[in-house]
């Protein structure tokens, strides 16, 4: 079956020669029409246009008359016109058809290739695709003043304190960052033994709090030692010293592990996952209703081409995750380490290990570093870099034994 309307592809044509303002009012692009003559006449008329030509039927025919398109083929397009006012019924036609094309393409090469490749790189190959096309149907532009209601909404929730976003959940720290806006990158990065884990686990059960989903990718440490850190921080009980706990300290596990399954977070871990399977369990998370997902850590991720050098890989990883982030229109939390500079220094952005293309795409960037307090570590959580909101410092209390991390009480100290 044919995916095609000579006679739609026509009428719009004649409809954009007979109004070339028409452009301006609706999404046009060459992939809407399948014969390249068509084709060569839309991209004629959109260069006259740039060229502050009118492209009227005698323009455009002294433009191709090298191009083996008649003159009398050109001048029947605006006879195919009742009414340009009814472009846009053909230009979703068009729209449908062109989808269909680009659908039945996919299929064809992906049929090709099932011999060459893996089924799970078909897999993402397909799904790829298919994101690519929803992209396509939602492209186009606004006036400023079409996302101002939205706008204004977001701002007097949030200064009526009901604005419904994602909430880091530390009172400092929420106050410089304001929440995680969907779509976005968040990169925390430290030092072996600085709490990276600690902190992503302690803002996800803050989360959890906000009745919100999570998913999160555990690379390196296994499901059941995650679930024993959640264990350790709700019950506030030192696992590694099992033998020394009182009666008390089980009734507090059991309570913990009560609350643990009434948890709405999903647990992938994965070792040493390929991104192209990262990204697919994702988009599956996203589907069940996730609406943040944390990443444990960066640089474990696996990718095809091994080839790459360290710095291509992390920069590829990097924006693709910015990309799935935006695609599926939540936050990211991503770990990273930062680089033996920042082992006996206060850490910044340039010790990001391979920072170049994770700083640029990263959203929000926070480096982790501690000094400690007694039996306790202060966590110095600093906010280096936030498109969505302000940057600096703001302290924690890390109870290592515990794996919490909590606001420091000031009023509290002398």
């Amino acid at each position: 079956m044919t995916y095609y309307n000579q006679e739609f592809e026509m009428i719009v044509l004649g409809a954009m020669l007979l109004e070339p303002n028409i452009l301006d009012d609706y999404n046009f692009y060459d992939d809407l029409f399948s014969k390249q003559n068509n084709k060569i006449i839309f991209k004629t008329i959109v260069e006259c246009i740039e060229n502050g030509v009118k492209p009227d039927i005698m323009v455009i025919s002294e433009k191709l008359k090298d191009a083996e398109i008649t003159a009398g083929y050109i001048s029947s397009l605006t006879s195919k016109v009742l009414a340009v006012s009814n472009v846009a019924f053909y230009l979703k036609e068009l729209e449908e058809l062109s989808r269909k094309r680009k659908l039945e393409m996919m299929i064809k090469i992906c049929a090709a290739e099932l011999n060459a490749k893996t089924s799970q790189e078909i897999i993402e190959k397909i799904e790829d695709s298919l994101t690519h096309l929803n992209e396509e149907k939602s492209k186009g532009y606004l006036q400023l003043r079409e996302y101002t209601t939205k706008a204004i909404e977001r701002i007097e929730k949030k200064y009526h304190g009901t604005f419904g976003g994602i909430r880091v959940g530390y009172r400092d720290v929420d106050y410089l960052m304001d929440d995680l806006p969907g779509g976005t990158l968040n990169i925390i990065a430290a030092r072996t033994s600085m709490g990276k884990t600690a902190t992503a686990l302690n803002i996800a059960h803050n989360i959890l709090r906000q009745n919100k989903k999570v998913g999160f990718f555990s690379l390196e440490m296994s499901g059941d030692l995650l679930a024993e850190r959640f264990i350790q921080k709700i019950a506030m009980v030192n696992t590694r010293k099992i033998r020394d706990l009182k009666k008390e300290g089980f009734e507090r596990i059991n309570s913990a592990c009560e609350n643990i399954y009434d948890l709405k977070i999903w647990v992938d871990d994965t070792p040493n996952i390929y991104l192209y399977d990262l990204k697919s369990k994702s988009r599956k998370m996203k589907r069940e209703g996730i609406e943040i997902i944390f990443i444990d850590f960066l640089s474990l991720i696996r990718i095809q081409n091994e080839k790459l050098s360290l710095y291509e890989k992390y920069g590829m990883i990097s924006h693709e995750l910015k990309a799935l982030a935006r695609e599926l229109e939540i936050p990211i939390v991503a770990l990273s380490q930062l680089t033996r500079n920042a082992e006996d220094n206060k850490p910044n952005l340039a010790d990001l290990r391979n920072s170049g293309m994770i700083e640029e795409d990263a959203d929000c960037v926070v480096l982790l570093s501690g000094k400690r307090v007694d039996e306790n570590v202060e966590l110095i959580f600093d906010i280096a870099k936030n498109r969505n909101g302000s940057i600096g410092e703001c302290r924690l209390m890390f109870k290592k034994e515990y794996q919490l991390i909590s606001d420091i009480d000031y009023s509290a100290q002398p």
